[in-house]
């Protein structure tokens, strides 16, 4: 809470719903380490020793926070193919929802991925599993001028090409649209970046999608998920009309 500045007993004890008895000893201890300081007028803030230690622990607890969810779930994901600066920052998925359909509906499209594309005016996709609804899906969204900057892995791509030239050809033709293509052996995760929410499936570590996708609304999850974007788009090609 200090992190974000100083702060009286009161607003401290509002902060966190204690009491002053409950929270004194603690500060007590706090500043008996040297990590928080108090002025004459009473007010408590972070020494620099302090400031330091939350300002490194807090990618730590965003990290814990991400594996409470499911740890067997993180501990099968193949992450090799993600830069090792944003592995190191998975945390800033931060408050994450699991995705798992059940068994009727696991070759559905997630209600989850459609219902919050559909209001997004900006979106950033790197199509690296294939369905047979994506084709028609992001052709709609293209169609209410939706600006869609799309990567699609060399073999979908030459699979939609032939099995969907039509809806193929209506993107491509869409000046909203900025179409990639980008080599399999990269092994990018599924990946829907817009302003409001990011939608990531990771393969696990037999190479295998198991339906089991993680969304997020945080800032900073959407942060994270452009800069993995970006990644795999300066190591696409753009296509041409």
């Amino acid at each position: 809470m200090l992190q974000d500045g100083p702060a009286s007993i009161k607003t401290i004890r509002s902060s966190l719903n204690t009491t002053s008895s409950s929270i004194l000893p603690q500060i007590k201890k706090l500043r008996d380490t040297g990590l928080v300081s108090k002025d004459d007028n009473g007010i408590y803030e972070l020494t620099t020793e302090g400031y330091l230690i939350v300002e490194n622990l807090t990618p730590f607890s965003l990290l814990l926070s991400i594996f409470n969810t499911d740890v067997s779930y993180w501990a099968d994901r193949d992450l090799k193919s993600i830069p090792e600066d944003l592995v190191q920052r998975i945390g800033d998925l931060g408050d994450i929802t699991l995705i798992e359909p059940d068994l009727d509906h696991m070759y559905d499209l997630q209600d989850e991925l459609v219902e919050n594309l559909r209001p997004s005016r900006h979106i950033m996709c790197l199509v690296s599993l294939f369905h047979p609804d994506y084709p028609d899906l992001y052709l709609s969204l293209a169609r209410d001028n939706i600006s869609l900057t799309l990567i699609i892995t060399t073999s979908i791509f030459a699979r939609m090409q032939i099995d969907y030239n039509e809806q193929m050809n209506n993107i491509m033709e869409l000046e909203n649209v900025v179409l990639f293509v980008c080599k399999d052996t990269i092994r990018p995760p599924f990946i829907n970046v817009t302003d409001n929410f990011v939608y990531l499936s990771f393969f696990n570590k037999s190479g295998k999608y198991d339906h089991r996708d993680v969304m997020s609304y945080d800032k900073s999850a959407l942060d994270w998920g452009k800069e993995l974007f970006i990644y795999y788009r300066n190591l696409s090609e753009v296509i041409v009309n």
